[in-house]
């Protein structure tokens, strides 16, 4: 079972073939007892395992992109290359207690985000008109496409907003405790202006948001549209004077 597992670990993150299968038999020989009047050899064996067990614990570890779900739980979930989630995290009360409800660790993004819209808080909110949002990160431009394809699919029939970020656009958010969803919202608010703290952000509703973004967006075109027409009404009196 251990050799199993070890042959599939390397057959999955693709490492240097030849190191990988020269460390999977020379650490059966090793265990077999058939290596031990050789230290050197030991040594290098051992040496050769450990270096392909910290590529495959490295590239298994390095998250290639982030999917944000914001509707009151905010969620966020890092993925890997290989598309599994290796990282959970709650970014508010509600989303704490969604996390704790979870066994998705570890799983396909895929079958964890099915897994996370049909649980019960997330399934009451949508029931209530709740807005859902869905931002994909992009740290991995390909994965980031594909996720981003799927939660579109998958949230059709809800009308979810689901959109893809650059991951240097939103590197911020987590220093100011905002999942990436959120942190759009306050980056979209500040640009017209309107003060809001991060830390009211993080337990307001995605909908109470929206429509707070909605509300200042509005309130900034009407301003503009009076003072485009106030603009031309100068000009209009401005050309009779001249007359």
């Amino acid at each position: 079972m251990i050799d199993k597992e070890i042959r599939e670990a390397f057959d999955q993150i693709h490492a240097e073939e030849k190191l990988c299968n020269l460390a999977f038999e020379a650490t059966k020989k090793a265990r077999n007892g058939s290596m031990l009047k050789f230290p050197v050899k030991r040594f290098m064996v051992a040496a050769s395992f450990m270096a392909c067990f910290f590529i495959a614990y490295y590239m298994y570890f390095t998250p290639t992109s982030v999917i944000s779900i914001d509707i009151n739980p905010s969620l966020e979930l890092t993925v890997n290359r290989f598309d599994k989630i290796i990282d959970v995290v709650g970014y508010n009360d509600d989303g704490k207690v969604l996390k704790s409800s979870l066994n998705i660790l570890y799983q396909n993004y895929q079958k964890a985000i099915e897994t996370i819209l049909t649980s019960d808080k997330v399934s009451d909110s949508l029931s209530k008109n709740e807005f859902l949002s869905i931002a994909v990160v992009k740290i991995n431009k390909n994965q980031g496409e594909h996720i981003l394809q799927f939660v579109t699919e998958c949230t059709a029939e809800i009308k979810a907003h689901c959109y893809g970020v650059a991951y240097n656009d939103v590197s911020p958010a987590h220093s100011l405790g905002l999942s990436y969803g959120k942190y759009q919202v306050y980056i979209e608010l500040q640009k017209y202006g309107y003060t809001i703290q991060p830390e009211e952000i993080a337990d307001m509703k995605m909908r109470d948001l929206r429509d707070i973004l909605y509300s200042v967006q509005a309130s900034s075109e009407d301003d503009s549209e009076l003072n485009q027409g106030a603009f031309e009404k100068g000009h209009k009196w401005a050309g009779r004077k001249n007359h």
